[in-house]
């Protein structure tokens, strides 16, 4: 892996201390975010503490044990703190949130202390400004539409002194803090980025099928990837399956006998595989004629738990036609008939059509994946990484 330019100088690197609230490893998409940007940024230069809770029930593991589990690269430090155990997540949240940020203030003290605070938790955000620490937010959720009774809280929080900024997934998402009043300047959109090496030899649809055990495949198959659940939008997916039974639908991470996977049992067209590890993903998309994100509101404004998901950016790394929804998220990426082919979203009898369009037109589907990978060139992990050390360096004047 190509190493990228050190923006902060080995001498006196960025101190940065990630407060995170989850026990790891798990197969939470935002761990898997959460771990490819500390390791990019320790890549990058900056001194990156990972703080997390303990974990009560399982042994905790280590840093190098996260970098094994989640494929990664970068020498990032972890420190666990003991938590409330049993606890439900709703209390464990902001007594992590506590702990992390006084152990980050009473570092304050040593010889090495942390020059911010940085965090996806609203709790932790919330505590490190109570402990007077300098803190930088980043979320994909756009918190003030989706529960309106937190905007006097991120509106207080993102007007202290000591708060820098924040960045966010997606304009959809910003949009949403600077109608609160928050200075747009203090604002920034990163995107989400991908591993290049995973995505630098594309083996072609037959060796890649053969390798998934999908060589009995012969015509066009249509994937998704991530979480099986019928909150991202799979009904839909599976409505679309019983209207085209010439076509193959692999839905891939399963992680149990859910709703999803009863149905689709009835359906010969449909494959479910279970979760894969970020090395073997690669393939899967490799080896489709076509890449799904399920065009339904669902997930983004019933839900609320996917906004740009991150799946797009390795299904523009893979040069696959992309087939997704119309909506204010995706729209930031993708364009219809140029680097994805969009349909209206929850519209079944469009959806159809518009998916029998680009599986009958084999052009079309080499223009949009030539355009996909396009894309994706200037969205990787390390670009990000260093989108995130300018805007820090950027809030400093």
């Amino acid at each position: 892996m190509s190493q990228p330019a050190r923006i902060h100088s080995p001498e006196r690197p960025l101190r940065l201390a990630y407060l995170f609230d989850q026990r790891l490893p798990c197969t939470a998409t935002d761990t898997e975010q959460v771990l490819n940007t500390i390791s990019a940024l320790a890549r990058a230069g900056v001194d990156v503490t990972l703080v997390l809770p303990r974990d009560w029930v399982r042994s905790d593991v280590s840093a190098d044990a996260l970098r094994e589990y989640y494929q990664v690269k970068g020498d990032f430090k972890v420190v666990r703190l003991r938590s409330v155990s049993p606890a439900p997540r709703w209390l464990m949240k902001p007594i992590h949130a506590l702990r992390a940020t006084l152990y980050a203030t009473l570092r304050s003290f040593g010889a090495e202390p942390f020059d911010v605070l940085y965090t996806r938790n609203a709790p932790a955000l919330v505590a490190s400004l109570l402990f007077r620490r300098r803190v930088m937010y980043e979320t994909y959720r756009p918190w003030p539409v989706q529960v309106p009774i937190l905007r006097p809280i991120f509106k207080w929080a993102m007007s202290r002194a000591r708060f820098l900024g924040a960045s966010f997934h997606s304009d959809y998402a910003r949009s949403t803090y600077e109608a609160l009043g928050v200075d747009p300047a203090q604002l920034d959109v990163i995107h989400n980025g991908f591993d290049p090496d995973r995505f630098a030899v594309d083996p072609g649809r037959a060796e890649a099928r053969a390798r998934c055990g999908l060589s009995e495949v012969t015509g066009p198959l249509i994937t998704y990837t991530g979480r099986v659940h019928v909150n991202k939008g799979l009904g839909l997916v599976l409505d679309l399956a019983e209207r085209h039974p010439e076509l193959t639908f692999a839905l891939v991470g399963s992680e149990g006998e859910g709703e999803v996977e009863r149905r689709a049992s009835d359906l010969p067209n449909v494959i479910i595989k279970p979760w894969i590890t970020y090395e073997e993903l690669p393939d899967y998309l490799f080896a489709s004629d076509v890449l799904l994100i399920p065009p339904s509101k669902g997930p983004l404004a019933k839900v609320g738990n996917t906004v740009l998901p991150m799946k797009l950016f390795q299904y523009l790394a893979a040069g696959r036609p992309i087939f997704a929804p119309e909506s204010p998220d995706t729209a930031e990426l993708l364009t219809h008939k140029e680097s994805a082919y969009l349909v209206p979203a929850d519209e079944l009898d469009a959806i159809s059509h518009g998916l029998s369009e680009l599986c009958a037109d084999e052009a079309l589907q080499t223009a949009l994946g030539a355009q996909a990978k396009a894309r994706s060139e200037e969205l990787t992990w390390d670009a990000r990484a260093q989108r995130i050390i300018r805007f820090y360096e950027r809030l400093q004047g």
